[in-house]
């Protein structure tokens, strides 16, 4: 009978901990969007000096160049966050720390899976006492969504630099020109 309690009791800590780490994931999502902007944004700014110092990109292809990387990086920055895994034992130390708990969750855990040996009596009160302050960890409270300031007000910036990159008239957009149409040319004699 102590088992099937202690079985149901360490499903149910569980089951708190991949919800405490489902919303940790969310809150590490929304700090890094900021992040994924400016590098994307800065990808795209030096593309836009370069083709000022040399013939390279339109000022089109510099914005699809930010659109694509911005893409690329938010689904692989993502995909990493999300898909990262984090082991059961890790993510229940984590949160003990982060919501206070004192290491109830981690030494519940530990105790139902026979790392740390101790009779059923123990086991029980400790799954017991591991649940009652896992009911009450409030990690919305503890690890709020927060929209960094200073993050955005960086994106912000690089995306007004790059506006005025992009506004303003490139000398070398002519000779960029006159290359794609000799290549289009070009590639139109040989078929």
């Amino acid at each position: 009978m102590a088992s099937n309690v202690t079985s149901a009791g360490e499903m149910q800590l569980r089951s708190y901990v991949i919800r405490w780490d489902r919303w940790l994931r969310l809150v590490q999502t929304i700090a890094w969007l900021p992040r994924f902007v400016a590098a994307a944004l800065l990808v795209a700014l030096i593309a836009a000096v370069l083709s000022r110092l040399r013939p390279w990109l339109l000022p089109d292809e510099i914005a699809l160049l930010g659109v694509g990387t911005f893409v690329l990086i938010s689904i692989v920055g993502i995909a990493i966050l999300w898909l990262y895994p984090r082991p059961l034992i890790e993510s229940a130390r984590r949160f003990d720390r982060l919501l206070d708990l004192r290491e109830r969750t981690t030494a519940a855990l530990e105790l139902t899976s026979g790392r740390i040996r101790t009779n059923d009596e123990l086991r029980q009160r400790q799954m017991q006492d591991a649940l009652s302050y896992a009911a009450r960890a409030r990690p919305q409270s503890s690890l709020p969504l927060r929209f960094e300031r200073r993050d955005w007000g960086v994106a912000l910036l690089l995306a007004i630099l790059l506006i005025v990159l992009l506004l303003l008239p490139n000398p070398q957009d002519n000779t960029i020109a006159q290359e794609d149409a000799q290549g289009a040319a070009l590639r139109e004699a040989a078929r």
